[in-house]
């Protein structure tokens, strides 16, 4: 599957559109929590900050200034993918070589390599007049 904006292909990969994260292994999680505060001024944050507050607030960095307020973590001394809403691990992956879960409730996409996340983001799946479906996609 590819993109017509994509410049190379991703090789064979399985997607998967979730309507929840049943597929998720109930493993150990750190403990993260949020609280909201102005997002001004954005300067108070460093560029890695900017990157995961972008993807919490689902907004862009052109956008971000101009919410009233963000979600912001009470810690950033974790990697990255911590932060996200998707399971670290997914044992029925893990034949996969490549796969793209898409949580269609959270708007979120979490890409695994051989069951294990190794990138999440946000996503816009439409609205109830463009509805995305609800398939797994090879």
């Amino acid at each position: 599957m590819r993109s017509p904006t994509s410049a190379a292909p991703l090789g064979p990969a399985l997607v998967l559109l979730a309507c929840g994260l049943s597929l998720a292994a109930q493993t150990e999680r750190v403990d993260v929590t949020y609280h909201l505060e102005s997002a001004k001024p954005l300067s108070r944050f460093n560029s890695d900050q900017i990157a995961l507050l972008e993807k919490l607030n689902r907004a862009d960095g052109s956008h971000l200034a101009g919410l009233p307020h963000l979600i912001v973590p009470e810690r950033w001394d974790l990697e990255e993918l911590e932060y996200s809403p998707m399971p670290q691990s997914v044992p029925r992956l893990s034949t996969e070589r490549k796969a793209l879960v898409i949580d269609i409730p959270g708007q979120v996409f979490g890409g695994y390599e051989s069951g294990e996340l190794v990138r999440w983001g946000p996503v816009n799946t439409g609205d109830n007049h463009h509805q995305t479906p609800r398939d797994a996609i090879t």
